[in-house]
């Protein structure tokens, strides 16, 4: 669901699946479609790690409509993001279980 950081918009289907995160087992994932859509905004550069669902088996998303790849050992995707307004979109077929944003550190 949209938090106070991200806002999802289009189609928010939501797949029941367990995912194991730094030792936290999330229950649902964000399904990825051609509608879905989410945004956020950050005030500073940031590292940004989109955790992929237990049921993915690819490991891509469109960051600003760039098309970026994950790991596929980790499941997930890392990316330095400045400063601004941002959107995530459809790839390919996943599922989002989590988004990590930390403050870059130099």
């Amino acid at each position: 669901p949209s938090s106070s950081v991200f806002k999802v918009t289009g189609t928010g289907n939501y797949r029941t699946e367990d995912t194991l995160i730094d030792g936290v087992t999330y229950k649902k994932s964000l399904k990825m479609e051609s509608s879905t859509n989410v945004s956020f905004t950050t005030s500073a550069a940031m590292k940004m790690t989109v955790y992929f669902g237990s049921s993915s088996t690819k490991y891509t998303l469109k960051y600003d409509a760039e098309k970026k790849t994950g790991d596929s050992t980790t499941k997930s995707l890392t990316l330095d993001v400045e400063a601004g307004s941002h959107t995530l979109t459809k790839a390919d077929q996943c599922t989002i279980a989590l988004i990590k944003l930390e403050p870059v550190t130099e």
